[in-house]
């Protein structure tokens, strides 16, 4: 075949092939130089992205229990706060019957004792006792309505806390089942590329050695 071909003509044959093989390498090196940056670069980030799952399970996780903790105390305090309304509520029941007492009292100082009031005296003393176990049942009705709406809110609050600590217990949930990182062990990787990157090479070094072959037929 190449007894067909002039001198000058293999001689560019082969000065092609020789730029072409060469060209080829040229291009497999700075492929290769740009994808083992970028998969060191990979590797880098994947390990950093690990680092943060992590660091970000470890905050949910302390969230989550730190709103349990929170429910289970506003928890508490929401049965004191219904000890308390009831104890209110006891409280104003029997200050309400002791200003009644009183009242019966003071009509029975009125009694009268040969045409006279000898207790009269003591009739606006209980009257005024009873006015002031009256205003005091109030007060404490007041009071007891408060601690009971308190309660309430209080409940609420416990619920709202309890919801969002399972909300953030399912977040956990779902970051730990996301991947992470290469998913490959990176020395695989590498192999793989570098495997790859010989295949590919292959036409550019048999363009090399034909070009050479022709240049030194020229030369024979």
């Amino acid at each position: 075949m190449m007894g067909g071909l002039t001198a000058r003509r293999r001689r560019y044959l082969g000065l092609g092939l020789l730029a072409y093989g060469l060209a080829g390498l040229l291009l497999l090196a700075v492929a290769g130089a740009v994808i083992g940056g970028a998969m060191d670069q990979l590797i880098a980030v994947g390990g950093r992205v690990g680092e943060q799952r992590d660091a970000l399970l470890d905050t949910l996780r302390a969230t989550s229990q730190t709103m349990r903790n929170a429910s289970s105390g506003v928890g508490n305090v929401g049965e004191s706060l219904d000890a308390a309304r009831e104890s209110a509520d006891h409280a104003a029941g029997l200050a309400r019957s002791l200003g009644t007492t009183l009242h019966d009292l003071a009509a029975a100082m009125s009694v009268q004792i040969f045409g006279t009031q000898p207790l009269a005296g003591l009739a606006s003393g209980f009257d005024r006792a009873a006015g002031q176990s009256d205003e005091l049942a109030g007060d404490l009705d007041q009071v007891a309505a408060a601690l009971g709406r308190s309660a309430s809110d209080l409940e609420t609050s416990r619920q709202d806390l309890a919801v969002l600590s399972e909300r953030v217990d399912v977040l956990v949930a779902s970051v730990e089942t996301v991947p992470f990182g290469v998913g490959q062990d990176p020395s695989i990787v590498k192999l793989v590329l570098t495997g790859l990157l010989v295949w590919l090479a292959l036409p550019a070094f048999g363009s090399i050695g034909l070009g050479v072959a022709l240049m030194r037929s020229v030369t024979a």
